[in-house]
């Protein structure tokens, strides 16, 4: 890489810790986390969508959960925190305020542009600069801005080394959103570099995950184009776990911010979360929260933090039904699963959420929503598909599906659009939305027209599955 290629690479990635302060912020504003210091290091807040803010306050609380767990299980004696690509994260502030670093060495670790840039942040802000001036009074509380890149852990052990790290005090090292910007080498290199250097410590990372899938896919573009690629994300929790156990750590697990969020946070708080503002994009949101992953890596005395790794990242489990519960006795079936006839193009009408459908004896349509077009690529869908169902051998063919009446202006390209069935070639649509702040109060009768599938599965005469 050349050096303004390289140049102009680290500034992009640089940029990507103004926009997720300024998301941070939005998130904070609108009431989903407390945090005063925010405010002090954003010039130019700005509103972000329901769906960002949400995805926002997970990693918030993922992140204040798992300093608060280690700082608590260590109250009589020293420990340290090391942020990882802090850019102008405000934790240590929140933390010193609510007094969880009495005994505790605070080092933050980025680029020498973006620790100059924050250190006049926080010269100019009466707020930061008291707090840094109040640990600074003490003995056992020391926070430092540590300039490095950390695509070079040999320089950075010499500066934090410098600073007066203790490589045997218990460490918390954070790392949110960072090492994917990496190369794969460097990203192992961190990684690595503090299971070597430290003797007991924990290594909690929230990045991203899963990129080869549809979605995946489209996060990758979303950060090209941004000019800050994802060099490095692994396709499974699996590989998540394998990769800090292959560098130097004893134990590992990892867990997706949607278990996280389902662990975490309780009904009375998810409750207040839907009073905020008006929220309905759950499929996004269940796709989004399961592309980001917590893992977390401990080693030494720090083996025995269970709650540090358990109190964030357990399964979600259901709770049993009571032996003499009706529901424990009710008998499952098992489901059929109904596959796509031969020479079909059932899987690109079929990868779609948000939809509205509705059921005529065994004819399936399906109506606009979020999914693949025919050209491959994600976009919101316009008109209907037919999905015509063969009960007999459980399979499923797919065919277009042009309206040709509509009582009213026909909805397009809306998402969560209801449909209620009216006779056998009719239904209502209504409500939906264009945008999560655009909804739709029209209602219309829409008729189709329902051709044969373009491949009529072969009939086996086998009547077992009838």
């Amino acid at each position: 890489m050349s050096k303004s290629k390289k140049s102009r690479h680290e500034t992009a990635v640089q940029g990507t810790n103004d926009s997720s302060i300024v998301s941070k912020l939005s998130m904070v504003a609108r009431g989903y986390f407390s945090d005063p210091y925010l405010g002090e290091v954003v010039r130019q807040p700005c509103r972000r969508a329901p769906l960002i803010n949400r995805g926002y306050y997970i990693r918030s609380a993922i992140i204040d959960r798992i300093y608060k767990t280690f700082l608590r299980s260590y109250t009589s004696q020293h420990c340290q925190i090391v942020c990882l690509g802090a850019g102008y994260d405000t934790a240590f502030y929140r933390l010193f305020a609510e007094g969880l670093l009495t005994d505790c060495s605070y080092f933050e670790v980025d680029f020498d542009r973006v620790l100059a840039h924050k250190q006049a942040l926080i010269d100019a802000s009466p707020l930061l600069s008291s707090s840094v001036s109040e640990a600074a009074k003490t003995d056992t509380c020391v926070y430092k801005l540590i300039p490095c890149d950390l695509k070079c852990p040999e320089k950075l052990t010499g500066l934090l080394e410098k600073a007066g790290i203790d490589w045997s005090a218990p460490t918390l090292l954070v790392s949110e959103c960072v090492l994917t910007y990496l190369t794969p080498t460097h990203s192992a290199n961190v990684i690595a570099w503090a299971g070597a250097h430290l003797e007991n410590a924990v290594l909690a990372i929230y990045e991203q995950t899963h990129p080869k899938d549809p979605f995946g896919q489209v996060m990758l573009q979303h950060f090209r184009k941004l000019g800050s690629p994802i060099e490095v994300a692994c396709s499974t929790q699996e590989l998540h776990i394998q990769r800090l156990l292959y560098n130097n750590w004893s134990q590992s697990c990892c867990h997706t911010a949607l278990a996280c969020y389902h662990s975490l946070i309780d009904d009375t708080e998810r409750a207040r979360l839907f009073s905020l503002e008006p929220f309905d994009e759950f499929e996004e949101w269940h796709l989004k929260a399961q592309h980001y992953v917590l893992s977390c890596a401990t080693k030494g005395v720090c083996n025995d933090l269970e709650c540090i790794v358990g109190a964030c990242s357990r399964h979600h489990t259901q709770p049993q039904p009571a032996q003499d519960s009706p529901i424990a006795t009710v008998p499952c079936c098992p489901v059929q699963l109904m596959e796509t006839s031969p020479g079909t193009t059932a899987c690109a009408g079929l990868q779609r959420f948000a939809h509205s459908s509705a059921l005529f004896d065994d004819k399936l349509v399906l109506f606009n929503g979020f999914g693949v077009a025919v050209n491959q690529t994600h976009q919101r869908l316009s008109g209907a598909d037919v999905l015509h169902m063969n009960t007999r051998d459980h399979s499923v063919s797919l065919a277009p599906c042009s309206p040709v009446h509509c009582d009213g202006a026909l909805p397009e390209c809306n998402m969560f659009t209801g449909a209620v069935p009216f006779d056998s070639s009719s239904l209502f649509l209504f409500a939906g939305r264009s945008s999560p702040m655009k909804c739709s109060t029209e209602v219309c009768r829409v008729t189709f027209s329902c051709p044969s599938p373009t491949t009529e599965p072969e009939s086996t005469g086998d009547s077992r599955h009838g």
